[in-house]
């Protein structure tokens, strides 16, 4: 008997560790699938990354426009508070990507070196994502103040970047809404476009933002003073976006949202940082685009009074 229930006891005993043997290379085979799991989640997070390129959209910060609009001739903060609360949230958004295209408008009066421009810039300078910019109508649409955009303030007006493999090209919409003013920009600018697009002509991830819409309602409505395109210039770009399959056109101006789709590339006219005009918002956009898939979409982000209010006084209590 006792030596039974030493055998059992033994028995018992060499089950356990054998039990807990099978439990330990049960833990170990877990341990090393979950491993094997989790890199390969973080491989495929990797290339989900890599994949998906984000970027912000601020059109029409506008120095001044409120005041203008209010026929006032004092100068108030109101639009330079807006941006700076655009900038913030751009800051703090989790999403919002990796840099910033500026759709032009940047002051009301482009000779406004006292106050306008620096609060622009004074702005910008709290912004920690690169960003771009093209020229509007009121940042210098002249001789002179191409000068200024230039010279001055040291800034491109047809260019293109590259992120990631998209290419970016800003256009002067001056050349492009009063193309006689100064031929030989215009000129420049649409023999830059053209070679650039057909050099790209492989890249399937183009992009052109400007400061003027091409159109409000549809691709052949006649030129409206200053709400849009001439046809011929418009019809210009028109066809090199159908022909290099360009992905989205970026503009702003018009100081409310404007959605078209022009066969299979989006024309999103942007909501103002400034003053909205008609049934426009104050805000700006975060846009989103995968590389595999070529899916654009975009969400606008508002900015309300009540935004504006918790900024300043969060601001003034620091």
């Amino acid at each position: 008997m006792t030596l039974f229930n030493s055998m059992s006891a033994q028995s018992k005993v060499v089950s356990l560790i054998k039990r807990r043997t099978n439990t330990s290379m049960h833990v170990i085979l877990m341990l090393i699938l979950l491993s094997i799991t989790s890199c390969a989640n973080f491989d495929t997070q990797q290339v989900e990354s890599q994949d998906i390129v984000r970027f912000a959209l601020i059109a029409d910060p506008q120095m001044g426009f409120s005041d203008a609009q209010a026929k006032s001739t004092a100068y108030s903060n109101e639009d330079f508070d807006y941006f700076r609360l655009t900038i913030d949230k751009i800051n703090k958004h989790s999403l919002a990507g990796e840099f910033v295209l500026i759709l032009g408008d940047m002051v009301h009066k482009q000779s406004d070196e006292l106050f306008q421009w620096p609060d622009y810039h004074g702005a910008l300078r709290s912004l920690k994502i690169p960003y771009h910019e093209v020229m509007g109508n009121h940042d210098g649409w002249s001789a002179e103040g191409l000068v200024r955009w230039r010279d001055t303030w040291n800034k491109q007006d047809v260019y293109s970047f590259t992120h990631k493999g998209l290419l970016f090209v800003g256009l002067n919409s001056y050349f492009l809404k009063k193309p006689d003013a100064l031929p030989k920009e215009t000129a420049a600018q649409t023999r830059f476009l053209t070679e650039l697009l057909s050099e790209q002509a492989s890249n399937p991830h183009k992009f052109i933002f400007q400061h003027f819409p091409l159109y409000r309602d549809t691709p052949d409505e006649a030129e409206k003073g200053n709400k849009n395109l001439p046809l011929s210039e418009r019809n210009f770009i028109l066809e090199q976006i159908d022909l290099h399959n360009v992905k989205a056109v970026f503009s702003g101006h018009s100081h409310y949202e404007i959605i078209r789709n022009y066969k299979y590339t989006l024309l999103l006219t942007a909501n103002p940082s400034s003053k909205p005009l008609g049934k426009g918002k104050r805000g700006f956009y975060i846009i989103e685009y995968n590389k595999t898939s070529e899916v654009l979409s975009y969400t606008f982000i508002k900015n309300t009074k009540t935004d504006l209010e918790l900024f300043l006084n969060k601001k003034n209590n620091k």
